[in-house]
C-alpha cells in the first residue's frame, strides 16, 4: 500500500539540489542515463546526515504485496527491500526494448527509494507501491513541501534527469529516451518548462507595459532586489512602498535621511 508521511519541509529546488549533490557523490553526475544499478550496489550512500551502509534486499513478489519497494532508514544503514521482479527488470536492461515502460518505472522506483535514504526519511518505512485500491483509505492531506513521497519524487526526477540538459531537448519524447524516464514524467517536466517560460513572458510584458505608461523605476531605487523572488524589477508603488514587477510583492521602500 502506498504510504506518505510528514517530514522536514523542503522546496522542490532544495530537494533537486540535494539530488544533484547525490549524483556527484555516486560519481554519476556527468552521465545522461544514470547507472542506477551501480549506485544501488555500491554498498554505501551519502545522506544529508552522513555516509551510511546501503543494502538492497530482494523478496518474492507475494511477500512484498502491493509495494514495489520499501525503504528503511536506520542509524547506520539504509535498507531498500524490493520485489525480485522489479529488480530483475532494472538489472536486465538489454532484455527490454528502448522505451519499455516497465524498465523506466523500475528506474524511477529505485531513484525514489534512494531519495528517501539520502533525505534521511527515518520516521517510518517508506513504500512505493503499484497503486491504491478501492479498499485503501484516503491519506490525510499533507502539504507537498512536507510530504515524504513528494520529496522523493522530486529527488528521483533530478537524480535521473539533468534538468538543464533537458531544457535543451526538443520534445518530451527526446527527454524520455535521453534520460530513460517514462514519457509521462518527461511530459510533466516539459510542462514545467513551458509554465516557467510563460511566467517569464508575462513578467517581461508587464514590465514593458509599465515602461510604456511612463512608470519608470525611481533613480534612487533602480536595481534593488525583490526580497521574495530576487528579481531586480522593483517599481515604486507610492510613498515608501514598492511593487515587484516579477512576483507583484509589495514591500516597504525605506529611504535614507529625511
Amino acid at each position: 500500500m502506498k504510504m506518505d508521511y510528514i517530514v522536514q519541509g523542503r522546496s522542490n529546488q532544495e530537494v533537486r539540489n540535494i539530488a544533484m549533490w547525490s549524483r556527484r557523490k555516486f560519481g554519476v553526475y556527468e552521465r545522461e542515463s544514470v547507472d542506477i544499478v551501480a549506485c544501488l550496489t555500491s554498498g554505501s550512500i551519502e545522506t544529508i546526515v552522513g555516509r551510511k551502509q546501503l543494502e538492497v534486499q530482494k523478496f518474492e513478489d507475494v511477500e512484498m504485496g502491493d509495494d514495489d519497494a520499501v525503504t528503511y532508514v536506520e542509524a547506520s544503514r539504509v535498507v531498500i527491500r524490493c520485489k525480485k521482479s522489479v529488480w530483475n527488470i532494472l538489472s536486465s536492461k538489454p532484455k527490454y526494448a528502448l522505451g519499455d515502460g516497465a524498465y523506466y518505472r523500475a528506474r524511477w522506483t529505485f531513484a525514489h527509494e534512494l531519495g528517501h535514504g539520502v533525505l534521511n526519511h527515518n520516521k517510518a518505512p517508506m513504500a512505493r507501491g503499484t497503486g491504491v485500491t478501492a479498499f485503501t483509505k484516503a491519506a490525510l492531506a499533507i502539504p507537498a513541501f512536507e510530504s515524504a513521497e513528494h520529496q522523493a519524487n522530486q529527488f528521483a526526477l533530478a537524480f535521473l534527469v539533468d534538468i538543464e540538459l533537458a531544457r535543451e531537448s526538443g520534445s518530451a519524447e527526446e527527454v524520455s529516451t535521453r534520460f530513460s524516464i517514462s514519457i509521462t514524467a518527461a511530459r510533466a517536466l516539459f510542462g514545467e518548462f513551458a509554465q516557467g517560460r510563460k511566467s517569464k513572458i508575462v513578467s517581461e510584458g508587464f514590465a514593458e507595459l509599465m515602461r510604456g505608461l511612463g512608470r519608470a523605476l525611481p533613480s534612487n531605487y533602480e536595481g534593488d532586489l525583490c526580497s521574495v523572488c530576487g528579481e531586480t524589477t522593483n517599481q515604486s508603488s507610492g510613498g515608501n512602498r514598492s511593487r515587484c514587477l516579477s512576483c507583484q510583492t509589495v514591500s516597504n521602500n525605506l529611504e535614507e535621511g529625511g
